[in-house]
């Protein structure tokens, strides 16, 4: 069973969005892409006042969905809160945890279900290619490399190990129980979370091995979806014309 716990909130960052982005525009992506699947759950976890719109939107759509509302004023905290309540799941059962700003392919999760599926090895799954994967000067930075650099293949699309990703992502609930003492380090005790040095010490990178349990993270070439915040779009797609045809 998939469980989609979707976080969404009254704040925004006008100044880093594309012109055609908007939350209920992110919302309409990824319930097309589910349109295309069965068998899942999908609870908004809301942070602050607002939001009737996605509310509005879910319901037109048909999706049994629950609607938490919580007042943390903060990222971290509503993921902590969105993390424990999935730790209730069943074991095999698994989370994609979904930030209100991102864009999804209408095959995005009909792909990451063939993902689980067919590469059984990853235990951490993102369907956003983020661009500082392929950056040689990125300012924060290059990536820490893994032992084994590898793609793997399902039955229709392309993936790779990847670094890091950011707070929007996938694994089985079995795996974050396991992993809850460094989401406890990197998210519950920080202001913001620390997503690259997250995902770093999950997969126990070098530099990063002390405690690890070397997971492996990997995401799909080309991206499926895009975090909306510029200059980070994912590359070798046409985000704009994608947006368009969502609105039609």
């Amino acid at each position: 069973m998939l469980h989609i716990i979707y976080r969404a909130s009254d704040s925004e960052k006008p100044n880093v969005r594309p012109k055609y982005y908007s939350k209920l525009l992110c919302l309409k992506s990824l319930l097309l892409a589910l349109k295309k699947v069965d068998g899942y759950t999908f609870t908004l976890y809301y942070d602050g006042q607002g939001g009737q719109e996605l509310t509005e939107e879910l319901s037109k759509n048909g999706v049994h969905s629950k609607v938490v509302r919580i007042s943390l004023k903060s990222n971290s905290g509503s993921f902590w809160y969105a993390y424990q309540e999935s730790l209730k799941l069943p074991d095999n059962d698994w989370v994609y945890f979904v930030e209100d700003d991102y864009i999804h392919l209408n095959i995005a999760i009909e792909k990451f279900l063939e993902c689980i599926r067919l590469i059984p090895k990853a235990d951490y799954i993102t369907l956003y290619d983020h661009p500082v994967r392929y950056a040689t000067d990125y300012h924060l930075g290059l990536d820490i490399p893994h032992r084994i650099n590898k793609i793997y293949i399902s039955d229709s699309h392309h993936w790779r190990t990847q670094e890091s990703t950011c707070m929007t992502f996938a694994a089985k609930v079995a795996t974050l129980k396991e992993d809850r003492p460094i989401f406890e380090k990197y998210v519950k005790n920080v202001a913001v979370p620390k997503d690259r040095e997250l995902f770093k010490r999950l997969q126990g990178l070098v530099g990063y091995e002390d405690n690890s349990p070397f997971r492996l993270l990997i995401g799909p070439m080309p991206s499926l979806s895009t975090h909306c915040h510029l200059p980070w779009l994912a590359p070798l797609v046409d985000w704009e014309g994608v947006a368009r045809k969502i609105k039609l």
